[in-house]
């Protein structure tokens, strides 16, 4: 399995966000997941779908001084793709926001338990990957987004 790191679109709190994942990952890769990438990228998924879900990892962007605010964050464009999915969130990312992060078997119990659902999100999980690739990486033009 390939665990694509998903990074955020153009904006200056996703670029935010990027430059916390990062230093979190170069200081101490183990906390900033506990060594897992699902973690992340569902974190993102589900705040994208479901702004309320504000997960612990998505919560260190208020902290920087560059952080451009969740209104910003929610109006950018990947925000309003992942919305249009056909995926009802509550379930996973209620159960990302309750399990314990530094608990690892409960972290693999919560993805074992959504196992399937997981395996279906990873068309959204590229889809933020190569559109974080290019907005900020590449002279490439942003995906469209696939969700209609």
């Amino acid at each position: 399995m390939t665990n694509q790191l998903p990074l955020l679109g153009h904006s200056r709190t996703s670029r935010a966000l990027a430059s916390v994942l990062g230093f979190l990952l170069l200081v101490n890769p183990v906390a900033a997941t506990q060594g897992d990438f699902r973690v992340l990228q569902i974190s993102m998924l589900c705040f994208y779908k479901e702004p309320k879900y504000k997960t612990p990892f998505v919560k260190m962007l208020e902290a920087r001084a560059d952080f451009g605010g969740w209104a910003a964050l929610d109006a950018d464009p990947i925000a309003q793709c992942i919305r249009k999915m056909d995926w009802d969130a509550n379930s996973f990312c209620a159960d990302l926001a309750s399990v314990n992060a530094e608990d690892r078997r409960a972290i693999d119990a919560m993805f074992r338990a959504h196992s399937d659902e997981f395996d279906t999100l990873r068309p959204a999980i590229e889809f933020i990957g190569q559109y974080t690739d290019a907005r900020m990486f590449s002279s490439e033009k942003a995906p469209s987004c696939p969700f209609t």
